[in-house]
């Protein structure tokens, strides 16, 4: 992330290495505008796909991830657009597993089986429009065809502390065996310190 100034706002940017890492080369810098310390784009995942290019999911304040494509192994990224995941202004983790399935687990928008959530922002100090921050919940779900379609959320750990002192948030991932999935939360007290083990099989209808 890069911070913007006049009006303060942050991008996204990448940097590649073909040297093992004594050089770098940044890519274009994705700003899409935005109003506040919590604005714009902000804490991007990304994944190759099988036609090799990169795809990154962007972290908004607008409802859902946004997304931008790389041709070149990240040196250059297009093609910015809302895709279909709706999110809250939270960052998502998308990875490939051993299956060869795309694996997102992130916050969504709301809670499971609502269509509100109490928004916070819009006041153009922290961004410019109001949004939902749900992290009480942490969801899953699989694509297999490099993300043009997903298998149904499903919510794997959810806060049942009615304080609203604590959070499910910026997850990890580590597939420990093929198919065995080790999801944690950031060690940060605000996020949960969540540690859960699941098994694809359980959960990707099409690993069965």
């Amino acid at each position: 992330m890069i911070m913007r100034h006049n009006p303060g706002h942050h991008t996204v940017v990448t940097y590649t290495s073909k040297t093992n890492g004594f050089n770098w080369v940044r890519s274009n810098i994705i700003d899409l505008g935005g109003v506040g310390h919590h604005s714009g784009v902000t804490e991007a995942t990304i994944e190759q796909l099988n036609d090799g290019r990169i795809w990154m999911l962007m972290r908004t304040n607008w409802g859902f991830f946004w997304e931008a494509y790389s041709e070149n192994e990240g040196l250059n990224w297009k093609y910015f657009k809302p895709t279909k995941i709706d999110a809250s202004s939270a960052p998502g983790l998308l990875t490939r597993l051993k299956s060869g399935s795309l694996f997102l687990v992130w916050n969504r928008a709301f809670p499971e089986g609502k269509s509100e959530y109490p928004f916070s922002g819009g006041d153009g100090v922290s961004s410019e429009v109001a949004h939902s921050n749900h992290r009480g919940e942490l969801s899953v779900m699989f694509s297999d065809d490099d993300g043009k379609t997903w298998s149904s959320p499903v919510v794997i750990a959810r806060i049942t502390d009615k304080s609203k002192t604590k959070t499910l948030s910026y997850p990890r991932v580590f597939e420990a065996n093929p198919g065995e999935i080790w999801i944690t939360t950031s060690y940060a007290g605000f996020a949960g310190y969540l540690s859960v083990k699941l098994f694809e099989k359980d959960f990707n209808p099409s690993a069965n």
